[in-house]
């Protein structure tokens, strides 16, 4: 935000799309000069979701570029000798000595941990600001109230969940005459439970007083369940409260162009302008 806000206007896609990954660093206590590479790489993995061969080589670069953000920053770290108790990465690295992870394992976990969420955070992230700069009241009071972006957070995840999973069926099976085979592949459709009028009355509108804004299944549920559902709500809830602190009077600036479903949706681009002083 020191670096954004200033400016007055931009893409908030294209900000949020630097946001998780910004967090996921400070978690892990790794330097942020290369969030800028991470972010373009993780942009060309989404490719992949694509299914067009043409897209590989996009691809096959985003992932070389991770896991050398993983390799480096794993043996910089190791050779410093240095030890941060408030470090998940030197928590990662502590593990390996003990024998629990592998250095494979290491790096591929450092990964998962560092890139963790980026596309449906980013996305949930920018859906929101869209439907609050419709809502410059709630827009104004998530500024001054931080129960209140909570409430404003799950109600954004039920009204407008961007994931929708995909899940293979471990036996044959019958639902409402349909019978699926074992290895189907089945997408689910959070969006539209968490719409269902029978758990949530007037379920088009956008209520965050609502009483039971978190039924919604936006994270999952069962042995399914998103391990980083509560990281993704604070990343979520903290970011909207310094977000409309910081970006006042928000509008757009142009019309926002949405991504086709790749697993996650939302905005390609947001153009929005806003008051700085």
């Amino acid at each position: 935000l020191d670096e954004w806000a200033p400016k007055g206007e931009f893409d908030f896609a294209l900000f949020a799309s630097f946001f998780p990954v910004t967090v996921m660093c400070g978690l892990l206590g790794v330097s942020a000069e290369p969030i800028p590479r991470m972010r373009d790489a993780l942009e060309n993995q989404l490719k992949s979701l694509t299914m067009d061969p043409a897209a590989k080589p996009l691809f096959m670069g985003g992932w070389e570029v991770l896991w050398n953000f993983a390799d480096t920053t794993v043996n910089e770290r190791e050779a410093s000798g240095e030890f941060d108790e408030n470090s998940l990465l030197d928590a990662m690295i502590a593990a390996k000595r003990d024998g629990k992870l592998d250095e494979t394992e290491l790096r591929f976990l450092l990964l998962t941990v560092a890139v963790a969420g980026y596309d449906t955070s980013k996305n949930q992230l920018s859906v929101t600001m869209n439907m609050l700069i419709d809502r410059p009241e709630m827009y104004q009071r998530c500024a001054e109230d931080i129960q209140y972006c909570r409430a404003v957070a799950e109600e954004s995840l039920r009204h407008t969940a961007i994931a929708s999973p995909v899940r293979t069926a471990a036996h044959d099976f019958t639902y409402r005459d349909f019978t699926f085979s074992k290895g189907d592949m089945l997408v689910m459709a959070p969006p539209l439970a968490n719409r269902d009028p029978a758990m949530f009355p007037h379920p088009e509108e956008f209520d965050p007083e609502r009483e039971n804004r978190d039924r919604h299944v936006a994270f999952g549920r069962g042995q399914h369940i998103c391990l980083g559902q509560f990281l993704a709500r604070n990343q979520l809830q903290e970011g909207l409260h310094l977000i409309t602190q910081r970006l006042r009077n928000p509008r757009r600036m142009g019309p926002v162009e949405w991504r086709p479903f790749l697993g996650a949706w939302g905005p390609r681009t947001l153009p929005i302008a806003f008051d700085t002083d």
